[in-house]
């Protein structure tokens, strides 16, 4: 691993250890990887580009979430950027085993089951999402109101949409059980 990021970071699980995009095996132009985190953040900044230029749009999902529109252009980004969470798994991370070397000096011989769309959601149910609320990210779950239940639910379906890939939720039943190092990759989630 580049001792530049270790210097960063201080920590021996971290973010900088997970690769989101990877250059096709065999191709010899451009950079090799780009770490996970800056794909995250990247989707979410388009996103939030997205939803300033596009009032019908904007509007529409305000409503349906029970959101101002200027609460969805700061809270959207934020699910957004949990799109590909799932690729924390050591099993997505294995499908280019070169990297996986390269960036957490270690192998796996498992392969890519289930899929980070899954996983992602897994993660989130298992792990994430009462760690946003108890840090007053997302609304409490007994919060009373219309609005909060809306809110709750809309949560539930945004969550499902952006984990879930190519017009395809992901599923709802499963366990974090692909992370067998779970303790280290919910850790760097979270970050």
């Amino acid at each position: 691993m580049d001792d530049s990021i270790e210097k960063i970071t201080g920590t021996e699980t971290n973010y900088f250890r997970y690769w989101g995009k990877a250059r096709k095996e065999g191709k010899e132009s451009g950079a090799p990887y780009h770490l996970l985190p800056y794909h995250c953040l990247d989707v979410a900044a388009v996103g939030q580009v997205l939803l300033r230029q596009h009032d019908g749009l904007r509007h529409s999902l305000a409503q349906l979430m029970g959101l101002s529109e200027d609460e969805l252009i700061r809270s959207l980004p934020f699910f957004l950027a949990l799109h590909d969470v799932g690729k924390f798994s050591a099993s997505f991370q294995n499908l280019r085993a070169d990297l996986f070397k390269t960036l957490q000096q270690r192998t796996r011989d498992q392969n890519n089951s289930p899929r980070h769309d899954n996983l992602g959601f897994m993660l989130w149910r298992h792990h994430l999402k009462e760690y946003f609320r108890q840090r007053g990210l997302l609304p409490k779950q007994n919060a009373g109101g219309f609005r909060a239940r809306n809110q709750s639910t809309g949560l539930e379906y945004w969550i499902q949409a952006v984990t879930g890939h190519h017009g395809v939720p992901p599923k709802q039943e499963g366990s974090c059980s692909d992370y067998a190092d779970t303790r280290s990759v919910v850790t760097a989630a979270r970050l």
